[in-house]
Formats: C-alpha cells, sequence, structure tokens
C-alpha cells in the first residue's frame, strides 16, 4: 500500500495515532502523532513489527486484535490503558482486489478526558439522585407529621370534648414540623444561592463574627454545658459578611450537636495566612467524628442519627470553595474541622 504525500500531510495533522500494517504486522506507514506518543522518530517504527515498537504491555492484545481483524474482514474497536492514560483503538481491515484482507489501520484517540469527564458526570448523577431521594425523605418528614397533626385538629375541632392541652400539643407539633420544613427549605436556598458572582465583599473582622454566632447558640451552648474556647485574634478576611457568618455557624453548631463528651469543649482557633493568600482556621471538639461519616461528611443529606437538615456541612464546603479554599475533616481525639478560604 503507498501514501502519496498529500496524504501523508493529512494524516500527519490529525490528534490521533494513525498507522498501518501488513498482515504480518510490518509497519507500512505511522503518522507523526504515532511515533510522537511513542517517543520514536518514524525511521525507528516503520518496516518493523508493530510489536516490537510497541509498549510490551499490550503487545498481547494488539496480537490478538490483529489476528481477529484478519479472519473476520471486519472492523473492530477496544480500549487500552499505556502512559497513564486512556486510548480508543479502532482497527479497520483494508481489502485487497480480491477481497482479502491485505493491509490492517489503526487509528488510536486518546480518550482520558473524555473518561474522567464520563467518570466526573456519573458521580455528579450519584450526587444528584442521593440528593433528590435525601430532600424527598427531609421534607416528607415534617410535612407528614403536619398533615397528620392538622388531621388531627380537624377531628378535635368537631368534637366538643377535645381538651385544650390535647389542641395545644397538636398546634405545637403542626408549628415544629412547618419550621422545620421552612428550615430545610432555606438551607437549600443558601446552598443555591452561594455563588462567586453574587459576592459584595467587604473587610471582615472573624472574631466579631465568631462572637455573633456564639451569642447566638448561647441557649444550646448552656443547655449542653459546653465549653466555648475562641483564639483572641481570628484575623480579617475580606468576603461576604454573611458567608462567613453561615460558615461558622454551620461548623460550631455541627460540633454542639454531635459533641457527646461528659464535658463538651469546642476551640476556634486561627490558624495564619497560608500559601496563595488563604487565611487557615481551625473548629475541633472533645467529642467524636464517626468513620463512616468522614469520606461522606460534607455530601448533602449526610448526618448523623440526630443530625438536622444534613445540609450545613454542605452550605461550609460550597462556601469555601466558592472562595478559592478547602475543608477537611478528621479525628484527632474529637471532631476536627480544618478550613481556609481566600479574600475576594
Amino acid at each position: 500500500m503507498r501514501i502519496d504525500e498529500s496524504l501523508r500531510v493529512v494524516l500527519d495533522g490529525l490528534n490521533e495515532s494513525v498507522y498501518f500494517l501488513d498482515t504480518e504486522g510490518k509497519v507500512i506507514f505511522t503518522n507523526s502523532m504515532f511515533t510522537e506518543r511513542l517517543g520514536k522518530a518514524r525511521s525507528e517504527v516503520e518496516n518493523r513489527s508493530v510489536y516490537d515498537v510497541v509498549p510490551a504491555e499490550v503487545v498481547e492484545q494488539r496480537r490478538r486484535c490483529i489476528e481477529e481483524v484478519i479472519a473476520t474482514a471486519k472492523a473492530t474497536t477496544y480500549e487500552e490503558e499505556r502512559f497513564g492514560e486512556v486510548f480508543l483503538n479502532s482497527v479497520s481491515p483494508i481489502l485487497d482486489e480480491e477481497g482479502r484482507v491485505g493491509t490492517i489501520a489503526f487509528v488510536g484517540t486518546n480518550i482520558t478526558e473524555q473518561r474522567r469527564l464520563l467518570e466526573s458526570l456519573a458521580s455528579v448523577v450519584q450526587r444528584l439522585e442521593a440528593f433528590a431521594q435525601g430532600l424527598s425523605h427531609d421534607i416528607k418528614g415534617p410535612l407528614t407529621t403536619a398533615l397528620a397533626a392538622a388531621e388531627t385538629l380537624r377531628s378535635s375541632s368537631s368534637s366538643s370534648q377535645a381538651s385544650q392541652e390535647l389542641l395545644d400539643e397538636v398546634i405545637v407539633m403542626l408549628l415544629r414540623s412547618i419550621n422545620k420544613a421552612f428550615s430545610l427549605v432555606d438551607n437549600l436556598l443558601v446552598l443555591s444561592e452561594i455563588d462567586s458572582e453574587r459576592i459584595t465583599a467587604e473587610a471582615t473582622d472573624v472574631s466579631e463574627v465568631v462572637a455573633e454566632v456564639i451569642e447566638e447558640k448561647q441557649a444550646q451552648i448552656l443547655e449542653r454545658g459546653t465549653c466555648v474556647e475562641v483564639s483572641d485574634d481570628l484575623g480579617s478576611v475580606k468576603a461576604d459578611r454573611t458567608h462567613l457568618y453561615q460558615l461558622f455557624s454551620n461548623v460550631i453548631g455541627n460540633s454542639l450537636e454531635y459533641n457527646t463528651a461528659v464535658t463538651p469543649t469546642i476551640y476556634v482557633e486561627y490558624l495564619g495566612a497560608k500559601e496563595g493568600g488563604l487565611q487557615a482556621y481551625r473548629v475541633r471538639d472533645n467529642g467524636g467524628l464517626p468513620d463512616e461519616l468522614i469520606d461522606r461528611i460534607f455530601d448533602p443529606f449526610v448526618k448523623g442519627p440526630s443530625g438536622k437538615s444534613g445540609l450545613g456541612l454542605a452550605i461550609v464546603h460550597r462556601i469555601v470553595t466558592t472562595y478559592h479554599g478547602y475543608v477537611l475533616a478528621y479525628d484527632d481525639q474529637g471532631a476536627v474541622f480544618e478550613f481556609a478560604l481566600k479574600d475576594v
């Protein structure tokens, strides 16, 4: 098979690896992409057996594929991993004048990025399904309770024997369920509205924000007998103050909710400036962090047995990534949340 100069120019301009073999496996022609991926010169490849020039780990698979194409005279494709990348090889027979396979054409396409995108998409779909399932479950719970309470009210209203105590109890149940549903919806709105394009940034004293969070949660702190220790100076971050409030409120609230130590203690610490302009913080307690939750603790609706919406730490993750930072969760004689964010 002869390759004229114009076809050679066209094939050399492709991002795909292209080469032609005879039925013995000898390379008749190769384009520049194929030799580039092999790290060889064209003269080192053409007129040699393909089995001598390709990586040893792919030889057997390639040999089987070539034998199959010769035997069936039908094109085939297969995927191959090499050099840490994924390639889709298309192998086609070229028939001679007598209808027999005379030449075999290989076209190798690097699909590594497409594979990563597909895996990422599959992960997103999986998370969306879990999100939808969690959302349906969490909204259905308080609404079902509210419906049951409303039915009780309706039944009781027609009975003069219904006690005021029962009616008060049902109304409290109804209001609690409705408020829980509203809280869930509010958290979903917060999660969806955290967007770098909408940030109104200002230099914010983090100590003031944390003090506000602690004041708001004072009743819960006193109820649980929790000691909260805060670094004297928490620095300043140029950010949307509401985002900083949501960030510390959710992390501290998580520690308040799940710390089961006899004498619960929460530490809020400033770790200082990090490389890349990041301001780093750590909120830790003397409770613990379940091993089974660590890997997915920032996913929506992941929560412990006594958890509420399961959206608090998802909001934390969304905020720090919006501010080009990071958040880590691990157990070190207690639950530890370490996070950093950058001025915007």
